[in-house]
Formats: C-alpha cells, structure tokens, sequence
C-alpha cells in the first residue's frame, strides 16, 4: 500500500510539472513539426537471479537474461528543453536464466563423460508497463539534442507460477529429477517501479529519433523462489531461494514522423 501510494504521489507531481512546462513557448521551433506521439522498438538486459543457498556445495551460474521490448509513446511539449513522456510498452519478463551444471560424476559415469551443461532460458506471459518520465533537454549542435530523463512506471503483469526440472540418468535404467527450481511472482497485477536515463535526439528533417538509455529499478521482487539439486551419486544434495529483481538495463529507438503539413508535396 505504501508503494502504492509512493507511485501515485510521483504521478501527481509529474503531472504538475507538465502543466508547469505548458505554459512555456518553444525552445527547439523546429522540433514542433515532428508528431507527440511515436514507436519504439529496444532491447533490455536484466540483473541476474539473486540465488543464496541454505545448505549444499553446488555452485549456481545465473546469467543475465536479455530480451526484446516495443511500444509506443507520447511525447508532451517535445520542442521544449523541458518535456515529459508516457506510453505503452511491451516485453517479455525473464522468470530464470541459468546455465545448469551437472558434474559427470554425479551422473551415469558411462552415458556421460563430461559434465551436463542444461542451458534454463525461462521466460513469462508478456509484460505492460506504462511510464511516465520527466525531461529535461540540450540542443548538443544543429539537429543534435541530448536529454536527462527520470520519472516512475506501472508494469502490469499476470500472477504467475512456476516450476522446472532438469532428469538425467544416473543408473542403468533410472532416471532422477537431479535439479528443480520453483518460483511464484509477487501476487498481485501492478508492480510500481523508478526509471531514469538519458535519450539522444536526432533530427534528419523528415524523421525525429530518439536513441534512449534507461535503467529501471522495480520497488518489489517480481519472482522469488526455491531451488534444489537431489539425487546425484557423489555431491551431497543442495538447496537455496532465489530472487528475480526484475531490474533492468534497456536501450531503444523511437521515431517522431513529420506532420502531414511539413512535408513536402510532389509535383
């Protein structure tokens, strides 16, 4: 609830620093001929699943999941050095992303030579997130600008669980499950979350395009969790929890078209 009410408070002042911004005329004249609202498309590289363990020797290899996100935007008051920007974005949120490692002697010492390398590329439903970013930009030189941006997010994203296992053969005959992971995300739909970066600005007179670094920490874990190695001949069983921050690293391009009055007409 608290959260919540973080999010709705960092709404309420954005929102008052837009009309705060309206008021003023344009800084950047010839950026008022591109349309407010734009699509993007981007990439996003995630913080590695936080695993601790309770007990065991088997190490974890979590890697950093990337993934691919589109949407589309609304830019208020772009040609001013103050503006802000909202939107819908989509993407794919990584539940696990971990290169599962079996020692060969823990498995059948004849099937398996060497150790199992079980590659866990796990992802969830498709996520909605909707930002709403205050920022502040510089002409750099002509046709090149550079902003500041920082604001908060909703990301809406279904309940989910999760389980997993990895079976290999560890005697003639008899297979075991020799790795199971299982997580729950949060629990409810909304996540809230703060996002800031910086974005470059490109005007080529017939296009605006806007190459955007963000980082986004989420205010709650989106998936934690329990995992386990069992059943192997030599190493002793492992067990541990596991956390998913759902935090991110993105960088994306967005595209502001000319208006219809702007272009020029063929003859």
């Amino acid at each position: 609830m608290v959260k919540i009410k973080t999010v709705s408070l960092l709404i309420i002042l954005l929102l008052n620093c837009i009309n705060t911004f309206s008021q003023k005329c344009s800084d950047f004249p010839e950026l008022a001929r591109y349309h407010n609202f734009t699509i993007s498309i981007g990439g996003r590289m995630y913080e590695k699943a936080e695993k601790k363990k309770t007990y065991g020797n088997y190490a974890s290899h979590p890697l950093n999941p990337i993934t691919y996100s589109f949407g589309f935007g609304y830019e208020f008051f772009t040609s001013n050095k103050w503006s802000a920007k909202t939107g819908l974005n989509f993407a794919s949120v990584p539940y696990e992303n971990e290169d599962i490692i079996i020692l060969q002697k823990d498995v059948h010492p004849i099937l398996f030579t060497r150790d199992i390398v079980n590659p866990f590329r796990e992802f969830s439903h498709l996520s909605l997130s909707i930002p709403l970013t205050i920022q502040y930009k510089l002409k750099l030189f002509n046709n090149n600008y550079l902003s500041i941006n920082a604001g908060g997010l909703a990301l809406y994203m279904l309940p989910t669980r999760y389980k997993s296992t990895v079976s290999a053969f560890i005697a003639d005959g008899v297979i075991a499950e020799v790795y199971a992971t299982q997580l729950n995300s949060a629990g409810n739909y909304f996540h809230g979350g703060f996002t800031s970066g910086c974005s470059y600005y490109l005007n080529l007179n017939k296009v605006l395009l806007e190459f955007r670094f963000t980082y986004t920490s989420m205010f709650q874990n989106l998936f934690e969790g329990e995992y386990q190695y069992a059943n192997l001949l030599v190493s002793s069983p492992t067990r541990g929890t596991f956390k998913v921050s759902g935090d991110y690293l993105e960088f994306s391009v967005s595209t502001h078209f000319l208006k219809k009055k702007f272009r020029t007409k063929k003859k």
